[in-house]
């Protein structure tokens, strides 16, 4: 355990015992109602605690995008909860029924604004690994063009091979399912240049003809798909 996250918790557990000191030194009579007001409290710190403990400067800042939101919202949570609370041990002794239904609509509320933000933290995850994905494919083509430009014999053969990267180069950063088969043919006719050129292929031209098309092919499909 980290030293930071050590006092952290130490520091937590002063506010708890501070608190619990001038409750049972303020309040005389525990009723029921005061109980649940009680817990109520200890429950609303204890969620803002793990909120504050869950966030990690150590980690880029995509993957705690959406921490600070959480914080914030537990933050809201207790401060709404404390307030209620302290006001109806004071004032309201009795009636449980009251505290109950108070306590129940504020962690409705911090539940539902929660599961919202789970939601938004999986979906923006999801984007940015599909985001990776999409980059990654153009880049490695692009990439392996570059090396087999950097072997190419002549001046000619190398700007044949460059016009197939600047074709790649200005398509979509789009991943569907239905182009995942043109871009496996993208890689094929990539591996087929490579060859043509360590062999001195005649046919080269027709090689970077056919990857061109295939990758027009693809744009074609996503604008559809658009």
């Amino acid at each position: 355990m980290k030293k930071t996250t050590i006092l952290k918790i130490a520091f937590y557990l002063i506010i708890v015992i501070v608190f619990n000191v001038c409750f049972f030194n303020l309040i005389q009579d525990f009723t029921p109602a005061r109980w649940i007001n009680y817990a109520a409290i200890h429950l609303s710190y204890l969620l803002l605690c793990a909120s504050t403990l869950s966030y990690d400067p150590s980690k880029p800042a995509g993957s705690a995008v959406h921490v600070y939101p959480k914080i914030m919202v537990a933050g809201g949570y207790f401060i709404v909860t404390l307030l209620a609370g302290v006001f109806l041990i004071v004032f309201l002794k009795g009636f449980p029924v009251i505290p109950i239904l108070v306590h129940g609509l504020l962690i409705g509320f911090y539940l539902f604004h929660y599961i919202i933000l789970m939601y938004a933290e999986e979906h923006t995850a999801a984007n940015e690994l599909r985001n990776k994905q999409e980059v990654f494919f153009l880049k490695d083509c692009m990439s392996r063009l570059d090396l087999i430009m950097d072997e190419a014999p002549s001046w000619e053969i190398r700007k044949k091979v460059e016009s197939f990267k600047f074709a790649i180069k200005g398509a979509s950063q789009t991943l569907i399912p239905e182009v995942k088969e043109l871009e496996d043919k993208i890689k094929e006719a990539i591996d087929r240049v490579k060859e043509a050129v360590k062999t001195n292929d005649s046919n080269l031209d027709g090689i970077i003809k056919d990857g061109i098309a295939i990758v027009k092919e693809r744009e074609r499909i996503i604008n559809l798909k658009r």
